[in-house]
């Protein structure tokens, strides 16, 4: 006698016709959590925090064993810093309205509850103005200087007094006490030892962190015995940093930058020189620079810069129009400009997968790989499935997955595999999914995407969808807690975390075939506080009623060819049978 029983319940393949799925598998999968093989309802989202605003971006900062929401307008991608152990918790933005931004557990957590509730900008400033360099008093053995013509002012003076012509360039030494006994000139330029030097100044915060270096200042002769007189940039301007000090650094013309370690400012002598000091001497002996300038480069960021990606090797990536930006390492707000890679379309999103970074564009996507930035390789892959929605791309461990056109995409070290295709066609995903719309986050091995309307999960590992009536606007994945937070206006829930339990509705596939009569059911359910029953007969609904225990029911009377059921409610169901007779149940 014809029997129908589901003892295991999965997802969705939109891509079949309802009567073609296989047994267990469903034609419609709402609100449902198929992680076990029963037919469970999700927890409805836990109420986690209220923002003091809307807003369109948060992230779950901490600081101390304490929780902060951070909350954006606009798209914005956050890290934490690369530094281990870093005292002020510092974490790195793009996307907000201000660009490109950095916070810490002072600025962000001080003067309000609206967090962050203070940032400064990413990048350091060049100083404006180059030095102005003036070489001061003689060099070491010189005792006077002047015109030749007042040589013999100095005649009655000892024997070794030396003597620098300032007309002639040339200097001359007394040989004896004798009044008018003095050496041949020796040529001030080729007999005396001279150096060249070329000065620049960078400004230095109050944490450290250092510029790019000013213009060179004009070239200036020294000689052993005088000083170097600087007139330096006094301030940096509106900048919305805490630039505190500037260093002075000088060269020979060789191409190498060495820190002046010993520069004196008014009674005072320091490497980091307080700003506003307009007047400085250089005092730094030849045989004490050790330490060379490493920051020429050292460039702010645009201030557009999107999709902010930390590296594993302690360097971050983001993009702007068709370039791709990677920074100093461990030092995020120094993006050299010859670390740049440009690609032939407009990026759209990236994430760091693996030991990769995926990046994604309107036309081919592809792939980086290196372990340090000035040696970056930038591989195209060929393949033609784009990303629609850069908040669609989401790092899942090993690969990066994304909504395209025509559905979802993995990449991890080849080709993109189009992981829906045989789940949806690409006609329903656009229709049903609003690739365009999603914004997608990892959580529990499974990809969570939501739209405008409503929201889906994809299950990496059986290949099938479930849809869910929640929407949000935007999400984080806490991998500390392994907890999915979902964020709509300016309210943010911890997903599958609430008292209450979200319906579920689930449709079995379309039994076709010979006509036969149905006129009995059993549901075996872990509870029966709510839980309905519909009956399909040759697709007319011939049936809804509450089950209200495990015993067999009967059915409506009557032969069909098609049969089709759907479970909805809140109870865990564990089997259901359909029976020509109560005795089969």
């Amino acid at each position: 006698m014809p029997k129908l029983q589901v003892k295991t319940f999965s997802g969705m393949t939109p891509k079949l016709d309802d009567h073609l799925l296989p047994e267990n598998a469903a034609a419609l999968a709402e609100n449902c959590k198929l992680t076990n093989g029963t037919l469970r309802a999700y927890r409805q989202p836990a109420l986690s925090h209220t923002l003091p605003t809307t807003a369109d971006s948060v992230h779950l900062y901490r600081d101390a064993d304490q929780e902060y929401w951070f909350s954006f307008n606009g798209d914005v991608d956050v890290v934490n810093s690369p530094i281990a152990d870093d005292a002020n918790n510092r974490v790195y933005m793009t996307g907000t309205t201000k660009g490109a931004r950095y916070t810490d557990n002072i600025l962000a957590l001080t003067g309000g509850s609206d967090y962050p509730v203070n940032s400064r900008q990413l990048g350091m400033p060049e100083p404006d103005k180059a030095p102005v360099v003036t070489v001061e008093g003689l060099p070491e053995g010189i005792d006077a200087q002047g015109l030749e013509a007042n040589l013999k002012d100095h005649d009655a003076e000892a024997e070794g007094f030396t003597y620098y012509a300032t007309d002639t360039r040339l200097v001359y030494v007394k040989n004896s006490d004798d009044a008018a006994d003095w050496s041949e000139g020796k040529d001030w330029e080729n007999d005396f030892f001279a150096e060249t030097r070329f000065y620049v100044t960078t400004w230095v915060t109050e944490d450290g962190a250092e510029g790019p270096p000013s213009l060179p200042s004009g070239e200036a002769t020294w000689k052993k015995g005088q000083t170097i007189k600087l007139e330096v940039d006094d301030s940096p301007g509106s900048i919305d940093l805490s630039i505190t000090h500037f260093r002075v650094y000088v060269t020979r013309g060789d191409g190498y930058w060495w820190l002046c370690e010993t520069v004196k400012y008014g009674t005072d002598t320091a490497t980091d020189i307080p700003v506003g000091q307009t007047t400085v001497y250089d005092e730094t002996p030849t045989e004490d620079r050790r330490s060379q300038l490493v920051t020429t480069n050292w460039q702010a960021p645009p201030t557009d810069l999107k999709g902010l990606t930390l590296l594993p090797y302690g360097t971050a990536a983001g993009f702007k129009g068709k370039e791709l930006y990677f920074s100093e390492p461990y030092h995020l707000y120094a993006w050299p400009p010859q670390y740049r890679l440009t690609l032939e379309y407009d990026i759209v999103a990236i994430v760091a997968a693996g030991n990769s970074l995926i990046v994604t564009t309107k036309g081919n996507p592809y792939i980086c790989f290196g372990t340090e930035p000035a040696a970056m390789t930038l591989e195209r892959i060929d393949a033609s499935q784009v990303c629609t929605s850069k908040r669609s791309m989401v790092d899942m461990g090993y690969q990066a997955m994304y909504a395209s056109p025509d559905g979802l995409c993995a990449i991890a070290s080849g080709s993109p595999q189009l992981v829906t295709q045989n789940v949806i066609n690409p006609e329903d995903w656009r229709d049903s999914y609003h690739p365009e719309q999603i914004r997608a986050y990892f959580h529990d091995g499974k990809y969570y995407g939501f739209n405008d309307t409503g929201g889906f999960i994809f299950d990496t590992q059986t290949g099938s969808l479930t849809n869910l009536s929640t929407t949000a606007d935007s999400g984080f994945a806490d991998l500390e807690t392994d907890s999915l937070y979902i964020h709509t206006d300016d309210k943010i829930s911890k997903w599958d975390a609430g008292t209450d339990r979200l319906r579920y509705r689930w449709k079995s596939r379309e039994h076709q075939g010979t006509p036969i009569k149905l006129n009995s059911a059993r549901i075996q359910a872990a509870s029966y506080n709510d839980l309905r029953f519909k009956l399909y007969r040759d697709g007319v609904e011939v049936m809804d009623i509450a089950v209200l225990n495990d015993k067999g029911f009967r059915l409506p009377m009557g032969i069909g060819s098609s049969w089709q059921y759907e479970l909805s409610g809140t109870d865990t169901v564990y089997s259901v049978t359909l029976a020509s007779s109560m005795s089969e149940l």
